[in-house]
């Protein structure tokens, strides 16, 4: 069977994409699946949490036409959904979003978010190991950009998390990022 690269893969038409998808997961054992993707003990007592908070009233819940209508929306709009605390009335709040960045001496980057944070990012950590060892080349490194706003990227196949380096850069807990991160516990 020939080999093929994730950025190949990214490359397919969106229905192919998700076909491979599907028989990714469906090739993963009932313990495979359980041993990756598993529930720590904190999300399974948030989750019988929310349950037990369903049962007790159901017309509270939100239809999973409005559901999708509103992820559709995020999608577009550059938008996120959170539930606001017991109601579980999503609502819809703007995503933090990477808007500019700049290479700087050593393994260090400048960053500047839509809501105004900025300043350096020391990626010297990751300097030299595996696909970072790619940096080395300085023309490489200072070829950095920002994808959609959501990804620091130097190449199709190195990228960072525009939103962990957020929290890296500010110092703030995920909470405040994605307020309706589902692995907090408002218990």
């Amino acid at each position: 069977m020939p080999s093929t690269s994730v950025s190949e893969l990214i490359r397919l038409p969106a229905a192919e994409r998700a076909a491979v998808a599907i028989a990714l997961w469906d090739s993963l054992s009932d313990a495979e699946r359980d041993a990756e993707f598993g529930l720590t003990p904190e999300q399974a007592v948030d989750l019988d949490r929310r349950w037990a908070e369903h049962l007790k009233a159901p017309s509270s819940a939100t239809p999973c036409d409005n559901v999708r209508r509103l992820q559709q929306s995020s999608r577009r709009h550059g938008s996120f959904v959170r539930h606001t605390g017991s109601s579980g009335r999503p609502e819809e709040r703007t995503m933090i979003q990477a808007v500019d960045v700049e290479p700087r001496a050593g393994y260090r980057i400048w960053l500047q978010y839509s809501d105004g944070a900025a300043g350096e990012v020391d990626l010297s950590r990751l300097a030299g190991r595996g696909v970072f060892a790619a940096w080395e080349d300085r023309t490489f490194f200072e070829s950095v950009e920002i994808r959609g706003g959501r990804v620091v990227a130097w190449s199709d196949e190195i990228d960072l998390c525009a939103d962990a380096l957020y929290l890296q850069l500010t110092g703030k807990p995920v909470q405040d990022l994605m307020p309706g991160a589902w692995l907090r516990s408002d218990a």
